[in-house]
Formats: structure tokens, sequence, C-alpha cells
């Protein structure tokens, strides 16, 4: 991302979704520690500084080189810094499921057990983040990743998520709050192992006591 963004021309997506979100996403500790800045001094500053022109952001006519320079340099910091915070919570997933459901239920007037969904909500959670096991997504540099439903280490209980792989960065797309040892159709599994790396457990089934678990795929 740091080459594939230049500082004196941005795409509007980019520069709302990157460097707006970015700046949020980042803990204001960090800016005080490096820029002497709050968050909100940071975007304010950077907001102040460019104008939308056609589509694109680009630096206003005032800005002098060395405040440019400054400004480049907080671009690149914000873009290069890596928080390690999911893109989404299994919170979130299923809250705009719900929302979705709720929506769609009002137009065609289908009366919905809300209470029995939220009941097995993390199943539901599980269902989605299997189907998203080894999918493929593009960055906007053009990269291509791999999603995997992983273990995110927890004390002594291993939540289950999903991770994205990209070149030599590994991230987190989904973390949840669900115990592994829940949904894993196995025994004797150490769980360390499988921290941040792929699962073998990862298609989804009902077994004979109608418990959703996650078995070993076969080829």
């Amino acid at each position: 991302m740091l080459g594939y963004i230049k500082s004196d021309k941005i795409e509007k997506e980019l520069f709302e979704l990157l460097i707006l979100s970015g700046i949020d996403d980042i803990e204001n500790e960090l800016f005080l520690k490096y820029y002497k800045l709050t968050k909100k001094q940071v975007k304010r500053f950077i907001t102040n500084a460019y104008r939308l022109d056609f589509g694109f952001y680009i630096p206003k006519s005032t800005m002098t080189q060395k405040e440019f320079s400054i400004i480049d340099d907080l671009l690149k910091f914000i873009r290069g810094t890596i928080t390690g915070k999911p893109a989404f919570t299994g919170k979130e997933i299923f809250n705009d499921l719900l929302n979705g459901l709720k929506r769609l239920s009002s137009e065609i007037q289908y009366k919905t057990d809300y209470d029995k969904i939220k009941k097995n909500k993390s199943d539901i959670i599980v269902c989605i983040i299997s189907l998203l096991h080894d999918s493929t997504f593009k960055l906007f540099d053009g990269t291509i990743g791999n999603g995997f439903i992983s273990l995110h280490p927890r004390e002594d209980e291993p939540e289950i998520c999903l991770m994205s792989e990209a070149n030599k960065y590994t991230l987190p797309l989904i973390t949840t709050e669900i115990n592994a040892c829940d949904y894993l159709d196995s025994d004797n599994i150490k769980m360390k192992e499988y921290e941040f790396k792929k699962l073998p457990w990862c298609n989804c089934i009902r077994d004979k006591d109608n418990k959703l678990k996650l078995i070993k795929y076969e080829a």
C-alpha cells in the first residue's frame, strides 16, 4: 500500500476508506508518541490540507513544500501501521445479518422467529466463516489474498476466527468469542499448533445429536 497511493492525488474512495478510516483504527497514543498530535488533530490536519476535485483529493495550492512533506510522512504512517484489529467481529457480522433479515421480512411480510435466530447465533457465525474458508480476495494494490478458518488465542480456550494471508502478512478478517472446543469434531487437539494457522476442520455438519460440528476436509 505504501507505494500504491501517491500523496499528491488520491481517489475519493481510497482517501475516505484507507486514510480517514485508517486514522480511526490507529490508537491515539501512537499519534501522540510520533507526531505529538491527537487523533482528532491528525484528521483535521489532513482534511484541511486537501480539496476534492473531480473524484480525487489533491493538496490545496496554499500548502508549502514543508507542509506537504509532513502530510506525506503522516499518510505513509497511517497506511503502513498495522493494528492487528479484525475487519469485522462476529457481533458485527451477526448484527448485519439480523438487520438484513428484518428488512427482508418486512418487505415480503414474513413473520420471523428472531429469538430462535439469536439463540443459534454462534452456529450461524460458524457457518458463515466456514463458507468463507479458502475464499480469495483482492487488495487495492492488486495483491490476491486468501481467507481461512483458524484459532485466535484467548487464555486457555482458543476462539474460532477467519484469518487472511496476503504475501508475507497474516491478519484477522473476522474474530469471534466462540469457543473452538465447542465446534471441532476431534478429541485431543493441540490447540496451540493451530493458532493463526489454517485449520483442517472447515466443513460444517450436524452430528447424530443434531449439534453443529466442524469436521476435517477430505478430498
